[in-house]
């Protein structure tokens, strides 16, 4: 290999079991233009045999060597100097790559990235030891920049993980610093800033997989950490008291602080910290023109619509949508009022501070005439108005406005009634169409006029589900929407409803990447997980999983109280079972709270014999589908849309509403059932009816359709 893309450079010590799993990550993957470099720091663990034996297989070492080194950043240096590639990738020994397609996709960026650009980072998935996501790092670069020089904030916003930077680039800035142990790479970063005038590309994908450990996150290192960053700082000419320049940057009065100011003008300019200061200056002068371009819809872009850009089901499947839209057109948006901030270029979200305490303050304000109604025994959304921030945006130039779920504070009803553009509106429960409800319970007060609502417990004909519903009703009117359902049922009800009963109404069933969710071996997901393998596992899971009544977990208790086998083992996501409640079941159970990301629910998908979804109201539940698609047989009650994607018999068990002796019936069935008919079926219902590319494909013939339209 004379000149490969790029040069993966390992630095490890005694790391051997974690990098097998590194080098079998490197070696699975698609792209083969690249060379692996190791360098061991002498191990006594085996590491050097290893290392040996990958010289006998097909595998792209290009250069290793064991000996005793000056710490990690020695280690890395070595393997520049060895390096060949035009790019220089450094992957920790207890790290690997995301998946098969990371370097295929990286490599495309790379090619394209202008020569005067020297790094190129994604993002970097911070998992704990059982693969469960802790946390996500990599902002896109505007942002990165600014949370970087915002008072030297963490590096993690362009964490080396996930970075790859030209080998040319080492020749301007030099090699690593060795005098650092902790804060080298946040050093490199900054010399490779300053050189090249803060220039860099972000890629909106994932790079690679970071076990939670290293040395910069150990307790005993915070002080030495703390310490080693000032230097940082200090050699860099950044300034050192990153609450005065937050201050400064957030109130945009850096400029005025200087001229104010004159003596401390003189020492910066005498430091050098004056060419630094002015870079952050122009930020802040500019922070303002760099939201509103990013907030810029382009004439004809489809904008998406969803409370929430990352957390919550209807975030889930939206966002499905929407990322493979957003291949096939650029310019299309996705507008939310709360995210976590690690989103693509596509999105549109609040960031600074005080645009997030604006929508807070819209929310408690849309939801106000709660108030009067102490006495509620559901979920209710006012929506009495909309977000300030939201209706500052310019969405004259959408082409077609697709809504999901918009509660919640976020889009103020009149707005709809004023669009003159075809609207969307996928539905996620029935709010859209009710009172503000959104689930109704049993009442059909939503096929009339609302009134006296008992979620509102309210005995009130012109109660605010009233005043709500006339809202809604005059601003549907005079708009065109298009209805669209993932489930039979909910469109069912829609029709039924009094708001949508005169629009047109699709079904649409939500899509699944299948090339992302999918099984892994039952007993390996047992064993990560710390579950005997001999033990049948029964899931229950959902996003509040066991505090929202609504998903079943009354129904969950009163069947845990009858089941009596020894067999069993209880899993449980999304929320956690009190020790009262566990003290009372006859079988052991564990609770893994809220899981981040789709490859910690993999796990606990797959190490599942059954996946119990009691839920009393349901539309088209994401973890159903979730389980199907890993091949975990679902047993859940027959009710909303459920039978969807249930076949009773096929690849689960629909049992009769509430009966909790016929739902121990039926999850007894799968269990004593040792065909593996049940997860085959699981997996092929998915497959066959519920693909993302089913979903994209009906999609797309609705827009043409609605923008056809003259």
């Amino acid at each position: 290999m004379n000149s490969p893309l790029i040069t993966i450079i390992t630095a490890t010590y005694n790391c051997l079991d974690t990098l097998k799993k590194c080098s079998e990550s490197i070696l699975e993957q698609e792209f083969k233009d690249f060379e692996h470099v190791i360098i061991d720091g002498g191990s006594n663990d085996g590491t050097a045999d290893f290392i040996k034996s990958l010289e006998e297989r097909d595998y792209p070492l290009g250069y290793w060597i064991s000996e005793k080194d000056n710490g990690i950043y020695d280690a890395f240096n070595k393997g520049v100097k060895k390096a060949k590639g035009k790019w220089i990738y450094f992957l920790g020994a207890d790290d690997f790559l995301y998946d098969r397609e990371t370097l295929k996709k990286t490599s495309q960026e790379l090619m394209n990235t202008a020569d005067n650009i020297p790094l190129v980072y994604g993002m970097v998935d911070c998992v704990d030891s059982f693969g469960y996501t802790v946390k996500v790092y990599g902002l896109p670069w505007k942002d990165a920049v600014w949370e970087t020089l915002n008072g030297g904030a963490s590096g993690y916003s362009v964490p080396h993980q996930g970075a790859f930077q030209r080998k040319t680039a080492f020749d301007e800035v030099g090699l690593f610093d060795t005098s650092f142990k902790i804060a080298g790479d946040m050093d490199m970063l900054y010399r490779v800033y300053n050189q090249y005038s803060f220039k860099g590309k972000f890629i909106p994908f994932f790079i690679a997989k970071m076990v939670m450990g290293g040395l910069s996150e150990s307790h005993h290192s915070a002080t030495k950490s703390f310490k080693e960053m000032n230097r940082v700082y200090r050699k860099n000419k950044i300034p050192t008291d990153p609450h005065i320049l937050k201050m400064i940057s957030r109130r945009n009065l850096f400029h005025a602080f200087l001229v104010r100011n004159p003596g401390i003008m003189k020492i910066m300019e005498k430091t050098g910290i004056m060419n630094f200061a002015g870079d952050i200056y122009r930020l802040v002068k500019n922070r303002k023109n760099v939201i509103n371009d990013e907030i810029e819809i382009n004439e004809g872009a489809i904008v998406h619509y969803n409370t929430t850009a990352d957390f919550g089901g209807a975030a889930v499947a939206a966002n499905r949508l929407f990322n493979n839209l957003y291949l096939e057109k650029e310019d299309s948006r996705f507008v939310s009022v709360r995210s976590s901030g690690i989103m693509s270029d596509g999105y549109i979200f609040p960031k600074t501070k005080r645009e997030k305490k604006t929508i807070e303050r819209d929310y408690r304000k849309s939801e106000r005439p709660l108030r009067h109604y102490k006495r509620r025994t559901g979920f209710f959304s006012c929506q009495s108005s909309g977000s300030d921030w939201f209706h500052k945006i310019d969405t004259s130039k959408a082409a077609i406005h697709h809504f999901h779920w918009i509660a919640g504070g976020f889009i103020d009803i009149p707005w709809i009634g004023k669009q003159e553009k075809p609207i969307v509106w996928t539905l996620h429960d029935m709010w859209p169409f009710t009172g503000g409800c959104h689930y109704s319970g049993g009442c059909r007060e939503f096929e009339e006029t609302c009134g006296s609502c008992p979620i509102l417990n309210s005995n009130k004909d012109k109660d605010y589900s009233r005043i709500l519903w006339e809202k809604k009703l005059k601003a549907y009117n005079s708009s065109n929407i298009t209805v669209v359902s993932p489930s039979n049922w909910l469109a069912e009800e829609a029709k039924k409803s009094s708001l949508f009963k005169n629009h047109d109404i699709r079904v649409i069933p939500n899509g699944i990447d299948l090339e992302k969710v999918f099984p892994i071996d039952k007993n390996e997901a047992k064993k990560s997980l710390g579950i005997p393998v001999d033990k049948k596992v029964l899931l229950f899971g959902a996003v509040n999983s066991t505090s929202e009544r609504r998903k079943g977990v009354d129904h969950l208790h009163s069947y845990l109280l009858q089941e009596d086998r020894d067999d069993l083992f209880l899993l449980v996501f999304g929320g956690s079972l009190t020790e009262k409640q566990q003290d009372l079941y006859s079988i052991p159970s564990l609770s893994l709270g809220h899981i981040n990301g789709i490859e910690g629910l993999k796990i606990a998908y797959s190490a599942a014999d059954v996946f119990i979804a009691p839920s009393q109201e349901e539309n088209l539940a994401n973890t159903v589908m979730e389980a199907l698609a890993c091949g975990t047989p679902v047993v859940a009650f027959d009710i909303g849309g459920m039978p969807d994607y249930i076949g009773d018999g096929y690849n689960g068990r629909l049992v009769e509403p509430f009966h909790i002796g016929k739902m121990k019936e039926a999850i007894h069935s799968i269990l004593d059932d040792k065909s593996v008919e049940w997860s085959i079926n699981a997996r092929c219902m998915v497959e066959e009816n519920f693909s993302i590319e089913f979903c994209l494909a009906r999609y797309n013939q609705l827009y043409e359709e609605l923008l056809n339209v003259k």
